[in-house]
């Protein structure tokens, strides 16, 4: 999956949200939007018609999760089948996980997609 390309680092605007060079218009219900946010690989999709924003990285062994499957909004791991509910970042396999997606706000301006990350 390709990622956005910048000609130069974007910056944040002064609430801390970075544009991800991704427009709400191109994304569709559970597809799976890769994109750079201040160095951090960040999933961007629709669930519910919400737009969702939540970490590449899953939290229990650090799996690339753009290369697991997004159905129903959730977000099945690659590497050990962990599934996670990408509104709320709960597992919701293997039933009682104490892990949780790491999940970050967003805001459109302007017809783009903006991500804060911590």
């Amino acid at each position: 999956m390709k990622l956005p390309f910048f000609s130069r680092r974007p910056q944040p605007d002064p609430a801390g949200f970075y544009p991800t060079g991704i427009t709400p218009a191109a994304v569709g219900e559970n597809e799976i939007h890769l994109t750079r946010v201040a160095g951090k690989k960040v999933i961007v999709t629709r669930s519910g018609g919400d737009l969702v924003a939540f970490s590449n990285i899953c939290p229990h062994a650090a799996a690339d999760l753009s290369q697991g499957r997004l159905a129903r909004g959730q977000i099945k791991c690659p590497d050990h089948g962990y599934t996670f509910d990408v509104r709320t970042g709960r597992a919701t396999w293997p039933p009682g996980e104490g892990c949780h997606l790491s999940r970050y706000p967003l805001k459109v301006e302007q017809d783009e997609i903006m991500v804060r990350v911590p």
